[in-house]
């Protein structure tokens, strides 16, 4: 039987991504109005933004190794119905914590979604028209963080808050049928059982890990419960070497580390993932909280810094051929931090001159999202592709989780010293410039492209 063509793959793949990016964005820019309508402080919010990727974190490696025993389009559904039911308890939630709990299940849903939806699609297109469907993929799925600041900044003004939750729904619901097309891999399946011990292992130090960053990302935090929550991670990540040794089919697949190429893509991953959703954060702040924009305004902002992405993603199926990959990518490294930088100077000028650089941003992104995925797909064997990729995804949630606590702790930190007339300066400066060793990286241990023949 022929699969479906392959921009109805990507479109339907795309749409766990398109409802996850949508999310985000939309989340950003109503945390003012969440802070206000659950007297939280700056430090609440910061756990609004981070508490579903911290749980997309620890729930990844379980998702990568249930689909490859059981297939991505299962887990894929699984994901699809888990966010639902999460946002429309978001949408209903009493209290901030209440919030918090729906925002978990979130980051479970997203968990199954993001890694097997492109394993799934891996499944459902050529090795020749691989880089330009993973294109699509990336182009289509845009829509969702395009739409998140457009129409969440609307939805705030006009409806409030929870109605931002309600969105995803029939687009999950649509996801679910959407997969009834498309064809399962069925080769290379790892046999025996789950390994769910390492799954629990791995998520376990995962949580207190993320947990710890949050906690000393928060103006009013523990640090002595931050510091016993980072020791904890420590000794579970050491118990989980002998552990996943003896598992017949890890979870978390150490080989990889002995791969330079697929660390070097990972550790950048991390790099830019901190850069990009830290600094999206500290921009809604510096638009809302110190410029004086509303919801509306600064939706349409931030869309600007989206906008980009979907062409950055079609470029890189393109141009992503052999060694050109590795230049792609270190050039979006390149100008995403520039970029902040940019942001960063010009925060309090006029808004004309900072919507530039951040349409930049955008644009570096969907190189970047779309090229560490071609990377990694290039880089694991077939049977692995749904753990290979939750890997990829689970550096972008720790990445993202570190993003938002380290660089919203500098920023406090920055303005309590008086280090800058505007502490959300410093961040964003401390955003541009972290990135930066991600180019050397990609450029040491990706491919080169291949000498033409004479």
């Amino acid at each position: 039987m022929s699969g479906p063509r392959p921009v109805v793959a990507a479109a339907t793949c795309a749409v766990g991504l398109g409802v996850a990016m949508f999310d985000n964005t939309a989340v950003l820019v109503a945390l003012p109005a969440l802070g206000e309508s659950f007297g939280s402080s700056v430090s609440g919010l910061q756990w609004v933004a981070a508490t579903a990727a911290l749980a997309a974190a620890a729930v990844l490696p379980f998702s990568g190794a249930l689909g490859d025993r059981f297939g991505a389009r299962r887990a894929v559904r699984l994901g699809l119905g888990v966010f639902a039911l999460a946002v429309l308890a978001a949408a209903a939630s009493p209290s901030l914590p209440a919030l918090l709990a729906a925002r978990v299940f979130q980051g479970a849903g997203i968990a199954l979604m993001l890694p097997n939806g492109a394993a799934l699609l891996q499944a459902n297109v050529s090795d020749a028209a691989r880089s330009r469907t993973f294109g699509t993929w990336i182009s289509v799925s845009s829509i969702g963080l395009i739409a998140g600041p457009l129409a969440g900044g609307w939805l705030v003004s006009e409806l409030g808050w929870r109605s931002i939750f309600l969105v995803p729904v029939p687009f999950a619901l649509l996801g679910i049928l959407g997969t009834l097309r498309l064809r399962e891999r069925r080769d290379g399946r790892p046999a025996g059982r789950l390994d769910l011990a390492g799954s629990a292992v791995a998520g376990t130090g995962l949580a207190l890990l993320c947990w710890s960053l949050i906690e000393f990302g928060r103006s009013d935090g523990d640090a002595w419960w931050a510091t016993g929550c980072l020791v904890a991670s420590a000794l579970v990540f050491a118990a989980l070497v002998p552990v996943e040794r003896r598992a017949p089919t890890p979870a978390v697949d150490l080989a990889l580390l002995r791969n330079r190429t697929y660390v070097a893509i990972m550790v950048s991953c991390l790099l830019y993932n901190a850069t990009t959703t830290g600094g999206a954060f500290l921009v809604s702040l510096l638009l809302q909280d110190v410029r004086g924009f509303g919801a509306v305004e600064t939706g349409l902002i931030i869309l600007v810094a989206t906008v980009g992405m979907p062409f950055g993603g079609r470029l890189t199926g393109r141009l992503a051929q052999g060694g050109s990959l590795r230049r792609l990518m270190a050039g979006a490294i390149t100008v995403l931090a520039l970029a902040y930088v940019l942001v960063a100077a010009l925060a309090l000028g006029p808004l004309a001159w900072i919507a530039a650089p951040l349409l930049l941003t955008g644009f570096a992104s969907g190189v970047l999202y779309s090229g560490d995925t071609l990377a990694v797909l290039g880089t694991v064997d077939p049977g692995k592709t749904a753990s290979g990729l939750a890997s990829l995804s689970l550096v972008r949630q720790v990445g993202a989780v570190l993003g938002i606590a380290v660089l919203g702790s500098l920023s406090a930190l920055a303005e309590r010293i008086q280090l800058v007339d505007l502490g959300l300066r410093a961040g964003l400066l401390v955003a541009g410039l972290s990135v930066v060793p991600g180019i050397l990286l990609l450029l040491r241990h990706l491919p080169r492209p291949a000498p033409r023949s004479p």
